[in-house]
């Protein structure tokens, strides 16, 4: 373990820091630990789970969406829900997640189209839909950590390398 920290840290990655004494990974910047896993491990797990493990995903992802909220929230104290989001899918492309596109209407709408998303690294459209409910999570919880009641309203799970997933959120007024 001590030789795989000495490797991470000598390679200067800008997005993560290392504690070798606790052996924990950091988003930079942040208290948020990091757990790392291949999309396939995700898949795994689901079919570990079996039924119910959609909601487990879910569940996850909300956890991660309001503790990287928390974290951006705490660090740069954003007014605006829209530029929340935006650091949320700043920080979630440095994680790894993909490249996001955003479009915001203030109280009507939200629409996320994430480009080279984990979900292309899965085979099936079943194993695709699993990985979909962990960044409908993310971005679930985000928007309830920011105060926005939302329901989905759309979710377009592409597994071709040219086209985005899109997740589109309406609000509740």
């Amino acid at each position: 373990m001590v030789q795989m920290f000495r490797r991470l840290a000598s390679k200067n990655l800008k997005n993560i820091s290392l504690d070798s004494d606790k052996s924990h990974i950091y988003l930079k910047d942040t208290d948020f630990a990091l757990v790392i896993m291949r999309p396939y491990d995700l898949v795994q797990l689901g079919d570990l789970i079996g039924s119910g493990s959609e909601d487990i995903l879910i569940w996850t992802g909300k956890t991660i969406g309001k503790a990287l909220c928390k974290n951006i929230q705490e660090n740069r104290k954003i007014k605006s829900k829209k530029q929340l989001f935006q650091e949320l899918l700043v920080n979630l492309m440095n994680m790894g997640y993909g490249k996001f596109e955003m479009s915001y209407i203030e109280n009507t709408s939200v629409k996320i189209s994430v480009f080279n998303s984990i979900v292309q690294e899965v085979q099936s459209k079943q194993d695709a839909t699993l990985i979909s409910n962990l960044y409908s999570g993310i971005f679930l919880g985000s928007l309830a950590f920011a105060g926005a009641e939302v329901f989905p309203k759309l979710t377009d799970i592409s597994m071709e390398s040219q086209k985005p997933c899109v997740f589109e959120f309406e609000f509740i007024s």
